[in-house]
């Protein structure tokens, strides 16, 4: 950070004369200012929604000065904004936004006119689906940490199952090179499409690359960590052309063919959510790698089983204010946007250290910025443990974070892989399980506010070049800067807001089926899903079509011993932003007992009510076994594809049944060939039934919207009397 430790100005007293003049003026600069230029900056904004009639209602605080107000919106997956969709004056403080549909995300960006130009960013949408198939996680972890907790890591590969994440694990050597590890990383999306996200665990090899110093500092320019790297797969990473043989700092250099990578800035667009927790080289803390790794794993099980609470309330804290820069910008875009704008309290030195509160307030977020502080290793070379009047490592064995989602600013400790770096520290006290180098640049986490993971904000920030998410820079860099550095300390899966789970799941047959039962959920749910664990195709096969209210459940699915299903509760959250259906943790059970004497006569034979055969029929498809052990097939009407997924459309007397192979958000319509709505609604899951009850035979249609609008399918089908 530019100016950080000022050494020139302390070297004489004529320095230090001016250097009291400076803070004097500063100080009755901002006595004199209500508002600081990062508070003028952001737009601190929240919204309001109703189902009937869908309306989304932006509000946002008031600022002096303004001239007007312009509104924009987009889909998540748009890459442009387009043009306003509202210009307002400047006292106006809300909006209504009535062309919207339930079921569908929006983003909106407000931009401030007048006093300085100013923006802000939420994600809204009214009773948002639940993702129940997160996609698959590789799980990396160092080998000395895999020998020393194997039972918690373990625990940590189920707890990830029952959240929805199919897991591919990795065991990396800690001097593996970095290409390597990047190379599986590739192989692993090539032979499953679905690989979404990245969670390293321990000290795994660091990527490093570029000839950078976002903190400003010249003596800090050189290659910084770049976990980024292991997220972006068909980038060109080059190790060829930077120089910088000599750095004040060794981790920084950077010399052709050493590994280390030329890119100053990412290559391509990431594709996968990278997060790591990595506890190691941290001396100052009273505690080993591997207790500090327990507990990071059982404090974020806590978060995750919403055993461990806090109040949905944020602390900022900017003490660069006296830079001029809105280096505290995206702390307060964010924080509002994930909290509300009543919710965020921001500190100043008046009420006492940062600390004080920082140890002692729990909350679900935290933003903080200050000079950096430095001090000195176990072999005597400089550390970077966090900043002067925030928080410092040393501290933290003192004090108990009480954040859950951390986001700071200060020189140096933003290249992370050394010894008692702060910002890796952090997760090693009190509540904190993630926290990023926000300003330079900004980071965007307004998405959190609606369901979404931190590893979603994580890859929405690292390929915000400017073009959709602005500013990207609040330091004195100018747009765009280097984004390499930007890497996410914690576990990529998390969410701000939880459900508590239900328990005890036990499964035993009910004739040839599997029949379920389990203890509720501790809190009000709207009901339970239950899952079969496809481990042969990597997919959780949704069983009930509808929610289940109480805690019983007969399946279709025939009994089958080492079955392995997943039950979870499901709650409609009304945030900050918008609303969203949630879902808990899962019930995991695996299936033991006796097996089943088949339909063959054959004892744990496959020949089961429910599973497949052939009917012999070319023109039926889903060849089943009935309860009366008969093969009997389905009369296909039609298949399609919606969102790249195979959707199967089949009549079966009164009901059209629908089946996919992965999830299926989507709008369905029934007309007649006269073009009369007969039937409309959403579809989730993986199936439905839709029932033709009262339709009149002949030939009708059969419309799939998906839910973002993005793709649109038709069938044909013929009701039969």
């Amino acid at each position: 950070m530019m100016n950080v430790n000022l050494p020139a100005m302390l070297l004489c007293p004529q320095g230090l004369r001016r250097l009291f003049s400076f803070w004097l003026s500063v100080t009755l600069l901002l006595t004199a200012c209500a508002q600081s230029s990062s508070q003028r900056s952001a737009v601190r904004m929240g919204a309001t929604v109703t189902s009937t009639p869908p309306a989304i209602t932006l509000n946002w605080v008031p600022e002096s000065g303004s001239s007007s107000y312009s509104v924009f919106r987009k889909l998540p997956a748009a890459a442009a904004w387009g043009s306003a969709v509202a210009s307002l004056s400047g006292t106006a403080t809300t909006w209504t936004d009535t062309n919207v549909s339930v079921g569908v995300a929006y983003d909106y960006k407000v931009v401030r006119s007048g006093g300085g130009s100013a923006t802000g960013y939420v994600r809204s949408g009214i009773a948002l689906p639940a993702e129940e198939d997160r996609g698959t996680l590789v799980l990396l972890v160092e080998t000395g940490l895999a020998a020393q907790l194997s039972l918690e890591i373990a625990a940590v590969e189920q707890e990830l199952l029952s959240d929805g994440w199919w897991v591919i694990r990795h065991d990396v050597d800690a001097d593996a090179e970095p290409s390597t590890v990047r190379a599986q990383l590739i192989a692993d999306r090539a032979a499953d499409p679905d690989v979404k996200a990245v969670y390293i665990l321990g000290h795994v090899p660091v990527p490093y690359s570029g000839n950078i110093n976002p903190d400003g500092h010249v003596e800090h320019r050189g290659a910084w960590a770049c976990d980024a790297y292991y997220g972006d797969l068909d980038g060109t990473w080059t190790d060829a052309t930077v120089n910088v043989p000599v750095t004040a700092y060794g981790h920084n250099r950077n010399i052709p063919g050493d590994g280390r990578f030329d890119q100053s800035d990412l290559p391509s667009a990431v594709e996968l959510m990278v997060g790591r927790v990595d506890l190691s080289d941290l001396p100052t803390l009273p505690f080993t790698e591997s207790q500090l790794m327990w507990y990071y794993f059982n404090k974020a099980g806590r978060w995750k089983r919403k055993e461990l609470t806090v109040p949905a309330t944020a602390l900022l804290f900017d003490d660069l204010q006296w830079t001029g820069y809105p280096l505290a910008q995206s702390g307060h875009m964010s924080l509002t946007a994930c909290v509300g704008p009543g919710q965020v309290q921001e500190v100043t030195s008046s009420v006492g250290p940062f600390v004080d509160q920082f140890g002692s307030q729990p909350g679900l977020w935290t933003f903080k910025c200050s000079t950096g502080a430095q001090s000195t290793g176990t072999n005597g070379q400089v550390t970077f443990v966090g900043t002067q009047s925030g928080v410092r490592t040393a501290q933290l064995a003192s004090i108990s974070a009480q954040g859950i989602f951390n986001m700071s600013f200060g020189s140096y400790y933003g290249d992370w892989d050394n010894e008692d770096n702060y910002l890796r520290a952090l997760l090693g006290s009190g509540n904190a399980l993630t926290h990023v180098w926000s300003g330079i640049p900004n980071w965007y986490m307004f998405p959190m506010a609606m369901g979404e993971t931190i590893g979603h904000a994580t890859r929405l920030s690292q390929n915000n070049t400017q073009q959709v998410f602005s500013p990207q820079n609040a330091g004195w860099q100018g747009q765009s800067v280097s984004r390499i550095h930007m890497g996410l300390m914690g576990d990529p899966t998390l969410r701000q807001v939880q459900v508590a789970p239900p328990t005890d799941l036990v499964v035993v047959p009910d004739g040839w089926y599997a029949s379920f039962s389990w203890q509720p959920s501790p809190e009000p749910v709207l009901g339970y899903v239950i899952h079969r664990i496809d481990s042969v195709n990597g997919a959780f096969v949704r069983l009930n079509e509808e929610l289940v209210q109480g805690t019983s459940f007969t399946s279709a699915y025939p009994f089958l011993p080492g079955d392995r299903y997943l039950v979870r509760a499901v709650s409609l959250i009304n945030g900050p932003t918008g609303s969203f259906h949630a879902l808990s943790l899962g019930a995991l059970a695996r299936v033991t007992g006796s097996a089943l004497v088949d339909c063959n006569g054959t004892l744990g034979g496959l020949a089961l009510p429910g599973l497949p055969c052939d009917d012999g029929n070319a023109a039926t498809t889903n060849d089943l076994y009935t309860p009366e052990c008969t093969c009997a097939g389905e009369l296909t009407t039609g298949v399609g594809s919606l969102q790249d997924d195979g959707i199967m459309v089949v009549q079966r007397g009164n009901e059209l049944v629908l089946r996919a192979e992965r999830g299926l958000p989507a709008r369905y319509t029934l007309r007649d060939m006269a073009g009369r709505l007969l039937r409309t609604g959403n579809l989730m899951g993986t199936g439905a039934v839709l029932s033709l009850e009262g339709m009149s035979a002949g030939l009708h249609l059969l419309q799939l919207e998906a839910l973002d609008g993005s793709a649109v399918t038709v069938h044909r089908f013929v009701v039969e009397r």
